[in-house]
């Protein structure tokens, strides 16, 4: 399975949304950074034992083997926890230029995958590169914060998509709002009213419980601690990857 996630209008919050989700997920899964924006994984995320990233298993060394092996996303992803693996991206935007004719050889790699991979596009536009990822994905979240400016450009980010990626895979398309967990049930009603309004028949509205203390757990390395599992955002993630994990098996079938 490919899922693509992506942001409403920047893209603070998409990598994180990621994590979260593979975190959550019902069997290891890999998080591939393809933003062409430039990494964040190498500079925040570590493992259990505190180390941090390899610099030479990124999206340029995977998409860089000819081959199409439906291994390689696993043997190339760098393990953080027992259930979470990454393949983190070009550390710069700059550096980025010696993927610009990668991208579709990244995109096949995925798409063959035989570990479900959950790829951070970051903020994608026409013009993206990274929007073939999303082209090819099973489901393609779009991330939002619980913020009515933000929702707007929610609106038109998925109006957007739609367009682009046809009619008919609208239904694949996850809003997932990320807020505090007591404004929940206002969030998720905010995005849906807003989405109705433009007749955007998308899937509904999933939810992220946004906890900074949690988050920094996350990128600490401790993903897999009991303490973390239970933990709103890890129980929120969950109900969000079982939207997600239906959705795709409805396209499935």
């Amino acid at each position: 399975m490919l899922v693509a996630v992506c942001s409403s209008k920047g893209s603070p919050g998409v990598t994180t949304s990621a994590l979260a989700l593979a975190t959550a997920w019902e069997q290891p899964a890999v998080v591939v950074e393809a933003d062409e924006s430039g990494a964040t994984l190498p500079f925040r995320l570590r493992t259990t034992q505190g180390q941090t990233l390899l610099p030479s298993r990124t999206i340029a060394s995977l998409a860089a083997v000819a081959d199409r092996d439906p291994s390689l996303v696993r043997r190339t992803a760098q393990a953080v926890t027992e259930q979470l693996s990454v393949v983190p991206g070009i550390a710069a935007y700059e550096s980025g230029g010696g993927m610009r004719e990668l991208w579709g050889d990244l995109v096949d790699v995925l798409r063959v995958s035989d570990v479900d991979v959950i790829a951070d596009v970051g903020r994608v536009n026409t013009a993206s590169r990274s929007m073939a990822i999303l082209e090819a994905a099973d489901v393609v979240v779009v991330v939002t914060q619980a913020d009515p400016h933000e929702v707007l450009h929610l609106q038109q980010r998925v109006s957007h998509l739609k367009y682009v990626l046809g009619a008919q895979k609208a239904s694949q398309i996850v809003p997932l709002v990320v807020s505090k967990r007591k404004y929940a049930r206002t969030a998720v009603s905010e995005v849906d009213e807003v989405l109705q309004v433009e007749s955007l028949e998308v899937a509904p509205t999933a939810f992220l419980a946004w906890d900074p203390t949690v988050v920094d757990r996350l990128y600490a390395g401790a993903g897999d601690a009991h303490w973390t599992q239970r933990t709103e955002l890890l129980r929120s993630a969950r109900a969000s990857v079982r939207s997600i994990r239906e959705i795709a098996a409805e396209v499935a079938a």
